[in-house]
């Protein structure tokens, strides 16, 4: 900071004009006048603004120093000493370290006209004499003779290499003598410019009391203040004013103000303001476009945990939207020193019993955390309270807004990120609402955002931005301050049933085999009359819809809300959740997280649903929440503009892990499903007649908020409640529309094909499942008990329960892994069983594609999108069905549950088998593409996309054969991977009866009958089955020639003993085939084969040294020169 230091010291000095009395003509003799020893105390305000590195900074400075008229010459010059007594300084809203370098002392000598003489500082050399500089700018130099209001004078400033000074020209005019705050004073105006081009330039006034000629007011500023290292520094605009605060230059004014004759109280502080009373109260006043706002907090609300909740009001689409949680901090305001108070967030994560010595342990070993420091402005005794400015809190960045904005922005494939980096521009940035209620306070500010780098970010110059200029980012923040309520009784959480928890280490007991305690995230739900058999709650889940809600979804959004009702009504609590619509003129806003509201967004691609909660995190008590829904959810069947999802890639395992506060990714992976709904209940209809859209939207807008309203709830994810019923029980209405299509609401379901030619079933669940019953009993049964550890045998014997039908829970842990009844987006209780038939009809559908799209005068697109769907599926299909190779079933029931059953069991063989020849069928089988060679010329790009959507689309020349080709590879690297292999040895080595199992020499037999199935029949080989065979062959050599990978022995045995068996097969074949390819394709297996079984004996064997694998495999040799 020292480069602000000694400009500072010197813009202390510069307040020591003076002037002679006025004459009888009311004019003054301007003159440094001073007493030797006088002191003075001035304050100094800076806000220095720059830009640098594409970066806007503003950096505010106030300064307290202390200034002594040393000595007084015979000739009127006068020793001035300043000294730093304390600064404070914060850069973009951060409070910095000012540093101890900053309270340097310096001395000036000026002349009796107030030209500057000589000038020394204790501090580190300035190279660019900046501080001189801005004195200089700032200075007056006295006429010779008097002047009166209304009189100019000019000065004429000429290079110093000692002092370090510019050349400069400056005007001083008299405006005035008049009195301010009872003292007469002369108001001087001046400019000044710097001769040299690009110099700085300076306007201000300076109150100059008449009587002792000091300066007791100043304001100023300059523009192209030269800010930074000496050749590497920036331009800057500086702001400023001073104001003595005490003493002055003569005897009679020693002590002045600094003796502090009465301290000033709250109401002398805040006297013009308005008061804002309620949960604390606020002081607020507006001047020169900024508001100035006190706190005043009772002695009382000292130490006590408050929640700061930061949310976005408005959004940018990509970076963040209407809704999206910033932060929630748990504070309290505690007096550490006596004359401030601070920010302190207590560390939670580390607890012990206060009663336990281990207490004292915990607290010095896990340090608490200072957010800010506030000065005590103000004391009421009679109301024992204290006054801070809290006026930068929440126009700052205390939430870490700006790390919204650093950089990166949405990404582009291939490209990398395409969003530029963005500061925070304080100067546009303004409290835009302030409301004080009995147990709140909410606050809505108005952040802008410079964008750094100059120029057009790539995504502005390809179409793709979603700002109306891209130099500019704003969004509203609301944030919600109270106090964390008290008198909450925590639960347990219990690993059989699903619930978002909130986790600390409790060192009570340290011989404890596990010491993290898990308390449930849940809402505070009390009956009215505890003694009833069906009582009202206290206080209800209130949820308010957004009045931006289409009118036309809000039945849907409405019931799938109240559907939680029936839950809790089975145990004891009536009207547990009500609902509002929000009024079209609402006095409040819907982020406004006082109110749980149901808000519709809106974005140009995005379609997703989110909850958002905000948990007290002493106790995972929820205290408020929300539900983000973008209107792109129900344009899943119009998918114009979505990217393309390389059908290849259902084959990879992808686990995920739902956290609270992430976004729950369920609407924008259930579209294809949601598309392909409707494709297939087309295919069904009579030519006369037309799906019901809308009935079709509704269903799914209902189970998608009630899925998002159990997050609300509490609930994780459960995604191996979809196996509740079978596929034949999926097309039963009553039953479908008693129980819904799975267990739970909380799993990811696909459109239920067995609605197909099934009027009245439901094509999504429309009612909370089983486990939905159970798992809210489990959270919210009303136990009676005050300690949490008191009700624990009671929840643990409904937690045993959990073997009972759909009562099973898997979460994002382990779904898309090795158990394939732990899958997002699959249904019925033999997943395999949904997923032929899903195959099935998305055959049919692609085979009879060109019959029905595209429609007359529509673009061939219609038809590229729809056969992209089909084929998503159509692999979707296929890569579910794989994981039942090698799979095994996961359970979560403890020892001793009714029902138990063992925690990881393998798949019974048969249906392993069954998996298989689904895979040989509809995905290696020579047919298994076949789709009519007229479509590969049918295929076209989306007309209506910009540049962006074109990009994202997956280019313009649709190649078919690799994306078959793709698929099948994919498939068969599955199949063959090492983490699959392994776990078909070790599932039949843990076979009771082996010959149930699936056997490593079944997988491989039937994969390569079916990948080789032409040889020895003469029919040519095309294109697909060469990609396939050859990947079949790479797959192979690559189990043989892993020396030192996991790969079991017995797969690298029966993987050579496959590639011995297909060189054989292709050496006894009749070749017949008349095509070109064929024999050239047989032949370089044949090679590739020879070669891989040549390294195979190469690796295991001795002796001298062998050429390397990657020779042996390429058929050459590198000669080796020098000795070894």
């Amino acid at each position: 900071m020292k480069r602000l230091a000694s400009p500072l010291a010197l813009l202390c000095l510069l307040f020591t004009v003076s002037l002679a009395a006025p004459s009888s003509q009311n004019k003054v003799t301007l003159r440094v006048k001073a007493d030797a020893g006088q002191t003075a105390r001035r304050k100094t305000n800076l806000t220095l603004t720059f830009e640098a590195a594409g970066q806007k900074f503003n950096t505010e400075v106030e300064s307290y120093d202390k200034v002594t008229f040393a000595k007084v010459d015979a000739n009127g010059q006068v020793t001035i000493e300043s000294e730093t007594e304390s600064m404070e300084v914060k850069v973009n809203g951060q409070k910095i370290d000012a540093g101890e370098d900053a309270k340097e002392k310096s001395t000036a000598v000026v002349s009796a006209r107030n030209e500057l003489v000589s000038y020394k500082s204790d501090g580190e050399p300035d190279e660019t004499k900046l501080g001189i500089r801005i004195s200089q700018a700032n200075n007056i130099v006295y006429p010779e003779g008097a002047v009166g209001p209304g009189d100019r004078w000019t000065h004429t400033f000429k290079a110093d290499a000692t002092l370090g000074t510019e050349p400069g020209t400056a005007e001083y005019t008299l405006v005035e003598i008049s009195k301010l705050d009872g003292i007469d004073v002369a108001k001087v105006s001046l400019t000044y410019k710097e001769t040299a081009s690009g110099g700085l330039t300076n306007r201000g006034t300076v109150w100059v009391e008449v009587k002792s000629g000091d300066a007791v007011k100043a304001e100023w500023e300059m523009s192209d203040v030269p800010f930074g290292p000496a050749g590497d520094s920036v331009k800057a605009t500086v702001k400023g004013s001073g104001t003595r605060v005490g003493g002055g230059p003569l005897k009679e004014q020693a002590g002045q103000g600094e003796s502090a004759p009465k301290e000033k109280t709250i109401d002398d502080v805040v006297k013009g303001f308005d008061k804002l009373p309620g949960v604390f109260t606020f002081y607020k006043k507006r001047e020169s476009g900024r508001d100035t706002i006190y706190l005043e907090i009772r002695e009382d609300q000292l130490d006590k945990l408050l929640l700061l909740q930061a949310t976005a009001a408005t959004g940018t689409s990509d970076r963040v939207v209407q809704g999206d949680p910033i932060a929630d901090i748990m504070f309290a305001f505690k007096q550490l020193e006596s004359d401030r108070l601070f920010m302190v967030v207590p560390n939670i994560a580390f607890r012990a019993d206060p009663n336990r010595p281990i207490a004292k342990s915990v607290e010095r070993s896990f340090a608490e955390s200072f957010l800010e420091a506030y000065k005590i402005e103000a004391r009421s005794p009679e109301r024992k309270s204290l006054l801070i400015n809290v006026s930068d809190l929440f126009r700052g960045d205390i939430a870490q807004v700006t790390s919204l904005f650093a950089g990166g922005g949405l990404p582009i494939p291939g490209l990398g990120g395409g969003g530029p980096s963005y500061s925070l521009d304080r100067e546009k940035t303004f409290i835009k609402q302030f409301k004080v209620f009995p147990e709140n306070m909410w606050v809505q500010t108005t952040y802008n955002f410079a964008r750094g780098g100059g120029g057009r970010s790539l995504m502005d110059m390809l179409g793709g931005g979603t700002a109306a200029d891209g130099r500019s980012m704003v969004i509203d923040v609301n944030y919600n301050l109270f106090f964390l309520p008290n008198g909450y009784t925590p639960r347990r959480a219990d690993s059989r049933v699903g619930y978002f928890t909130a986790e600390y280490q409790d060192f009570t007991n340290d011989r404890a085999a596990n010491q993290t305690v898990r308390n449930i995230i849940r809402w505070r739900l009390e009956k009215s009359d505890p003694a009833a058999a069906l009582s009202k709650p206290k206080k209800p889940i209130k949820m308010w819809m957004d009045n931006a809600i289409p009118e036309e979804y809000r039945d849907a959004v409405r019931d799938a809300l109240l559907g939680w009702n029936k839950a809790f009504e089975k145990i004891g609590i009536k009207d547990a959740i009500e609902v509002e619509q929000m009024p079209e003129n609402a006095d409040f806003d819907p982020s406004d997280m006082r109110y749980n509201v149901i808000r519709w967004v809106s974005s140009p691609e995005n379609a997703y649903a989110i909850a958002l909660f905000r948990v007290d995190p002493r106790t995972g008590e929820i205290v408020n929440a929300g539900i983000n829904v973008d209107t792109n959810i129900v344009r899943f069947f119009a998918q114009e503009h979505s990217q393309v999802t390389d059908p290849a890639s259902f084959f990879q395992d992808q686990v995920k892990k739902h956290e609270r506060g992430a976004c729950c990714d369920l609407s924008k992976h259930v579209a294809p499903s949601a598309m392909f709904g409707l494709l297939a209940l087309e295919s069904v209809m009579p030519a006369f007649a037309k799906i019901d859209e809308l009935a079709y939207v509704n269903q799914f807008i209902k189970w998608v908020v009630a899925h998002e309203f159990g997050h609300i709830l509490g609930l994780r994810h459960n995604f191996v409640s979809s196996t509740e019923l079978s596929l034949a029980q999926l097309g039963d209405a009553s039953l479908v529309n008693r129980l819904g299509t799975s267990a739970s609401v909380m799993d990811y379901i696909p459109f239920n094909i067995g609605a197909l030619k099934k009027p009245g079933v439901p094509y999504f669940g429309q009612t909370i499942g089983t486990y939905d019953y159970w798992a809210i009993d489990y959270g919210y049964r009303i136990t009676g008990a005050t300690d949490p550890e008191a009700e624990l045998p009671a929840l643990k014997a409904l937690a045993s329960q959990c073997n009972r039908p759909g009562h099973a829970y898997q979460s994002d842990e382990t779904a898309d892994g090795f158990d394939p009844y732990v899958v997002r987006f699959d249904l019925a209780k033999e997943p395999i069983d949904y997923w032929t038939r899903t195959m099935e009809v998305s055959r049919y559908l692609l085979m009879n594609l060109d019959k029905r799209l595209p429609k007359p005068g529509k673009s061939f697109y219609e038809f590229t999108r729809d056969f992209r769907t089909l084929l998503g599926m159509y692999a979707q299909g296929a890569a579910v069905s794989s994981r039942y190779v090698g799979g095994l079933v996961l359970n979560g029931n403890f020892k001793g549950d009714p029902g138990q059953k063992d925690p990881i069991v393998p798949i019974d063989g048969a249906k392993q088998k069954r998996a298989l020849e689904l895979l040989n069928t509809y995905i290696f089988a020579e047919n298994a593409f076949a789709l009519p060679k007229r479509y590969f010329t049918k295929f076209a790009s989306d007309p209506d996309a910009n540049m962006i959507q074109s990009l994202l689309s997956g280019g313009e020349t649709f190649p078919v054969r690799d994306q078959f080709s793709g698929i099948q590879t994919a498939a068969l690297r599955r199949i063959m991977s090492t983490q699959v292999l392994s776990r078909v040895a070790n599932n039949e080595f843990k076979a009771v009866d082996p010959s149930k199992a699936l056997t490593m020499a079944y997988l491989f037999r039937s994969v390569g009958q079916s990948v080789w199935s032409e040889l020895g029949t003469g029919r040519s080989i095309s294109a697909l089955r060469r990609d396939l065979q050859r990947a079949h062959v790479d797959a192979l050599i690559g189990v043989v020639l892993n020396p030192t990978g996991p790969v079991p022995n017995d797969a690298k045995m029966l993987a050579w003993d496959e590639l011995k068996r297909v060189h054989r097969a292709i050496a006894g074949a009749k070749l017949r085939a008349k095509d070109a390819y064929t024999p050239i394709h047989l032949r370089e297996i044949t090679m590739r084969i020879e070669r891989a079984l040549d390294a195979e004996q190469t690796i295991g064997g001795g002796g001298a040294p062998q050429r390397s694998l990657l020779e042996e495999l390429l058929g050459g040799g590198v000669e080796k020169k020098g000795g070894g």
